[in-house]
């Protein structure tokens, strides 16, 4: 049960949109599986349409990116557990990392873009690596 409920918290860390910025006249997100646009109307470009159409620039944009393959690692790691063989401090790391790399991207856009931008996936993937090590941690002190 307990391997559950880390794997729904991890997972749904990845279902948030992980950016979500706004701008005259509309909205948009990126999440770790698609791009978003809320306005005119909803439309989803899959990450891997836009990764075949696109040219994707680096520095701060390339953050967004290499946070999708730290999440994809994370969620790597966390199938191990089923199998009894994930340290759960690579797991947390890996999502840790894919936060911190989520917000480097979000205050780029905003920087570069001028566009207010609100870093959700950031938020929940840091939230979800300090709860899963806290909880994990702390189990490892108890006594047997």
């Amino acid at each position: 049960m307990k391997q559950r409920a880390r794997l729904l918290a991890v997972v749904l860390a990845g279902v948030v949109p992980w950016t979500v910025y706004f701008y005259d006249g509309g909205a948009g997100g990126f999440a770790a599986y698609a791009l978003l646009s809320f306005t005119p109307s909803f439309h989803v470009t899959d990450l891997l349409t836009y990764l075949d159409n696109a040219v994707v620039p680096g520095g701060w944009f390339s953050a967004w990116l290499t946070g999708v393959l730290l999440y994809a690692l994370a969620l790597l790691s966390l199938a191990f557990a089923f199998l009894d063989l994930e340290d759960y401090r690579v797991t947390d790391g890996l999502l840790a990392l894919a936060g911190l790399n989520e917000l480097y991207f979000a205050v780029g856009f905003y920087a570069n873009r001028d566009y207010l931008t609100l870093p959700l996936g950031a938020l929940c993937l840091l939230a979800v690596a300090v709860w899963d090590y806290r909880r994990e941690r702390g189990r490892a002190f108890r006594p047997q």
